[in-house]
C-alpha cells in the first residue's frame, strides 16, 4: 500500500559548534559537535 505524504522538507538545518583545543605539546584537535543549539 502507497501513501503520498505530499512534498515536505525533509532536513531541518541547525547550528553545529566546532569545538578547539590544544595538548600540552601544543598538537591542535578539532571536533564538530552536532545539535549545538537545539533545546
Amino acid at each position: 500500500m502507497k501513501k503520498s505524504f505530499g512534498a515536505k522538507t525533509l532536513v531541518f538545518p541547525t547550528p553545529v559548534w566546532v569545538v578547539g583545543s590544544y595538548d600540552k605539546e601544543g598538537k591542535p584537535n578539532v571536533m564538530s559537535a552536532a545539535w549545538g543549539g537545539v533545546c
